[in-house]
């Protein structure tokens, strides 16, 4: 074994790459604390073979240096990273075993060949080293002592991944996939559309919403039930608070210094009139929509919504300040900042566990919000469909990327418009385009539609805007069809070899997945797998630390076999997948 490998080590250059890959498993990704020893029972024993600690900690460095494996500790336990690992190694063992079942064999110098030539086999795949055929026996040595395993071992376990390997590539072989399933696919595949939508969000039109306090009274009243499933599956929100406020803030811009004294003069004079407004019974909310340049906030008639009492709002070291001397329902004098003249008012205080009631109302002003925003922007969409339908062109009614215009009045059930007040521009809808893409597939910055996909197919190009409006999650659409293009049998016979090898190489996977699991679990059922539980345990603890307040996130327990049959899983797609 030697001699061969020294043979085939003419080059120090070609195998300078490596040694610097051999060094990098060492250093910089490092070993899981808890594989460095545990003494010299195995881990875990399958037919016969053990699997030992020097087993565990070489494969958990191979797939480090193959994948950016995340170093924070609860990214690695959520992904599973120590039991993909460990079931990679039972999952080589099963195949091998199946193998030699067979007849097969690999020996030691099959692996010896694969290595001298520059690569190796990780979770399935090979790894190439080197673009180069020669072959450096001293960082080969350098490498092995970097994964801290000996040589006749790595070459041992290389050649149980070469029998491995062999193995699914038989039960590959024999995959065969039927022609009505490669039509189904080209069907799904070859059949393309684009559209035309505008997407009316919800959120937006939910903050022109006010609920008054018998709207949330009369909410409270009607869905109790819900609303307090909604305060148990939220009681982080309404517990052990810190200190609290909730603000609404209305602000102006203020010029530079160089624009000159009087454009900041009558950018004060601004906000002092609508100061004034306020002072004289106007409607916070209602100034702030007309006259408030903070977009996150105008919309919403200044509400900011609740936060710290030592976080503050962060728009203005000012406005923070003023705000912590304020007392509830008292506004403001004109506060200067930075950027900004401000008014603000402080509408709650709160610290601690906000009581049931208080909370459930919360909730309440929230639920009619989307309930009464979603159906303003149902309003807006039928607007706009239906000045399609009856003659204007898209480029009028969308004339600009989010065209806005007053909303319309709306019969909007507890919510009589009022004489007099200023109407909030309407949330801006634009009109996009998909582009080619399959109907099989979801729409493009949209997601699956079914419904949409299906109804735009059966339309014709020349019908600007389908006749329903569309609900996604968040958000209602309108659509038209641009183009569309069809299967044929010419586009088939075309296809078909590339159709084929895709749906041979996913069903082959699949069906390789399917055997391997079958595999463990049946050798496990018979006594052919046994687990030192102590040792798989110590193996799959992360050192995770819950912080104050936040909830452990709870895993499924792991077992033996859990995650055998797919080849190394989530590990293996983030290497081929670019995840």
């Amino acid at each position: 074994m030697l001699d061969f490998l020294r043979q085939s080590s003419t080059s120090f250059w070609a195998w300078l790459i490596l040694l610097a890959l051999a060094a990098a498993f060492g250093l910089s990704f490092g070993l899981p604390s808890d594989s460095l020893s545990f003494g010299s029972k195995p881990i875990v024993e399958v037919h016969g073979t053990n699997v030992n600690d020097e087993d565990y900690r070489a494969q958990y460095s191979l797939i480090s240096g193959a994948i950016r494996i995340p170093k924070d500790a609860r990214m690695q336990k959520m992904f599973g990273v120590k039991e993909e690992v460990l079931e990679s190694i039972i999952e080589r063992e099963l195949l091998a075993t199946a193998g030699e079942d067979m007849g097969l064999a690999a020996t030691e110098r099959d692996a010896e060949e694969m290595v001298a030539k520059g690569h190796f086999i990780i979770l399935g795949n090979s790894m190439y080293w080197t673009g180069l055929d020669q072959f450096n026996y001293k960082a080969f040595k350098n490498f092995l002592a970097a994964i801290q395993i000996p040589e006749n071992r790595f070459l041992e376990t290389q050649s149980r991944e070469v029998l491995a390997r062999t193995v699914r590539d038989l039960v590959r072989a024999s995959v065969v996939v039927p022609e009505p399933v490669l039509r189904e696919q080209y069907e799904a595949s070859a059949n393309k559309l684009s559209l035309h939508y505008a997407r009316y969000e919800i959120e937006p039109f939910a903050d022109l919403v006010d609920p008054s306090e018998d709207d949330v009274t009369a909410w409270v009243e009607a869905h109790t039930d819900d609303l307090k499933k909604s305060f148990e599956t939220q009681g982080a929100r309404f517990t052990k608070l810190p200190a609290q406020i909730r603000v609404s803030v209305l602000a102006v811009d203020k010029p530079a210094p160089e624009a000159g004294e009087a454009l900041s003069a009558a950018a004060k004079a601004k906000i002092e009139a609508a100061r004034a407004r306020i002072d004289a019974d106007a409607s916070f909310r209602d100034v702030a929509r007309e006259v408030s340049s903070d977009e996150g906030t105008a919309r919403r008639g200044g509400d900011f919504g609740w936060t710290g009492v030592n976080i503050g709002t962060g728009l203005d070291p000012a406005l923070d300040e003023a705000l912590r001397s304020l007392e509830v329902g008292s506004l403001s004098d004109v506060i200067e900042g930075e950027n900004d003249f401000f008014i603000a008012r402080v509408e709650g205080k709160r610290e601690g566990d906000v009581p049931e009631e208080d909370a459930l109302r919360e909730l309440a002003a929230e639920a009619i919000k989307r309930d009464k925003g979603k159906a303003l922007a149902r309003i807006a969409a039928e607007e706009d469909r239906d000045a399609v339908l009856e003659g204007k062109s898209l480029d009028d009614v969308f004339a600009s990327p989010g065209a806005a215009t007053g909303l319309e009045d709306a019969p909007i059930e507890g919510e009589p418009s009022a004489e007099g007040q200023a109407k909030p521009a309407r949330p801006k809808a634009e009109l996009r385009e998909t582009g080619l893409f399959s109907k099989s597939a979801p729409i493009p910055n949209v997601g699956l539609m079914p419904g949409l996909v299906e109804d735009a197919w059966a339309s014709d190009t020349d019908t600007p805007l389908l006749e329903k409006v569309y609900e996604t999650q968040g958000a209602l659409i309108i659509a038209g069809l641009d183009a569309k293009e069809g299967s044929s049998d010419e586009g088939f016979a075309e296809m078909r070899e590339q159709l084929y090898a895709q749906a041979w190489a996913r069903k082959g996977m699949k069906t390789t997945a399917n055997w391997a699991e079958r595999l463990c679990l049946e050798a496990k059922g018979k006594g052919d797998i046994s687990v030192s539980e102590d040792k798989v345990q110590r193996i799959v603890t992360y050192d995770t630390e819950t912080k104050e307040g936040e909830d452990e996130q709870q895993f499924k327990p792991y077992t033996v076999c859990d995650r055998v049959g797919n080849q190394g899983g989530l590990l293996r797609a983030a290497m081929f997948g670019g995840l």
